[in-house]
């Protein structure tokens, strides 16, 4: 009797388990579509200022690396700062070598856990895991690039031509270092700005497209009546040198 209730309670079980598996299971994601996603809520979190001190930190690190690239470059940068990392560690090793000689120990190298331990190997999963991501990244950069190069769209052809000319242009005025440092400061100022001021700007913007709409109506209106005017006279003109024309033939028969 308990074998014939545990066999037909069993496939309810086995569907309710099914069930609460496929609850459970998460949406596949497509490693570029997450990345994107994320970089998109890290990004926006940062220029709306919801974090004041992450967003403090990320703007005062890229307007100094864009002042500090502005005067010197990117190789002297990193041959200064390798230079400086190698020294240092040179002379820690040596004087804590030194000092365990002093103190009658026996000398051990201060790196010695993270020489034998390995921590920065890579591992081969981790490197197939970013590659496969990598790869499609820069598959999919490739296949937009294809688009916008062979005018698959010719509207969006020609926006990112005039961003590209834009760019062109104002790198014959501005260093890339300055133009990044004043990219900086307006994306972290005018949509924070906007948010902030919301109201006021909408109700200015919608005063001032009002105002260029009624006078571009005048504008127009008296183009119109002007144009009518100018027409109206060389009707007349034409109308007046056709008739003495026509005179003048007759008075020549």
């Amino acid at each position: 009797m308990s074998d014939q209730t545990s066999q037909s309670t069993t496939p309810d079980d086995a569907s309710e388990q099914e069930q609460s598996i496929i609850k459970t299971q998460k949406p596949h994601v497509e490693p570029v579509q997450y990345l994107c996603s994320t970089a998109n809520s890290t990004v926006t979190s940062l220029i709306y200022w919801e974090n004041p001190l992450s967003s403090v930190i990320v703007l005062g690190t890229g307007l100094a690396n864009c002042l500090l690239f502005y005067y010197y470059s990117i190789s002297s940068i990193y041959a200064a700062v390798a230079f400086f990392v190698l020294f240092g560690n040179w002379l820690y090793v040596l004087g804590y070598k030194q000092l365990q000689h002093l103190l009658g120990r026996e000398p051990k190298h201060p790196f010695e856990r993270l020489l034998s331990e390995r921590l920065f190997v890579i591992r081969q999963e981790q490197v197939e895991k970013h590659l496969d991501v990598s790869l499609q990244i820069v598959n999919s950069l490739s296949s937009e690039y294809a688009k916008i190069i062979f005018v698959e769209d010719a509207f969006r052809t020609a926006k990112y031509a005039g961003c590209v000319f834009v760019l062109w242009y104002l790198t014959t005025w501005f260093s890339v270092p300055t133009i990044l440092g004043l990219f900086l400061v307006a994306a972290f100022t005018i949509p924070a700005g906007y948010k902030n001021h919301k109201e006021a700007i909408d109700n200015k913007y919608e005063y001032a497209k009002n105002k260029a709409k009624s006078y571009s109506q005048r504008t127009l209106k008296v183009a119109c009546n002007n144009m009518g005017d100018c027409y109206e006279k060389s009707r007349q003109y034409l109308g007046k040198k056709i008739a003495h024309t026509g005179e003048t033939l007759k008075k020549k028969e």
